[in-house]
């Protein structure tokens, strides 16, 4: 990711969720791998890997970035009311 190889650091990331399902750092994976879809342009599996970080681990320490590259992925899509209700 820090390469800017982004289509390689998604499936990187998916490969450790896969194989990884119960680790702990599996939240900290999906996040990276939503920015990864968000910097390709995927908007759709970068919402879902968002609110996937949010919901496994509404207290942890990637829920609020999660609730701002939601927003940020809504956005990008011109869903701008859903963008701010993410960031609200």
């Amino acid at each position: 990711y820090d390469k800017q190889a982004y289509k390689e650091a998604e499936r990187a990331f998916g490969y450790f969720i896969k194989t990884y399902p119960k680790d702990p750092l599996v939240a900290k994976a999906m996040y990276w791998k939503g920015e990864s879809c968000l910097k390709q342009g995927n908007y759709k599996d970068a919402k879902v890997l968002f609110v996937s970080v949010y919901k496994k681990n509404p207290k942890g320490p990637k829920a609020p970035d999660s609730l701002l590259k939601l927003g940020e992925a809504l956005a990008m899509q011109g869903k701008k009311e859903d963008a701010c209700t993410a960031w609200l």
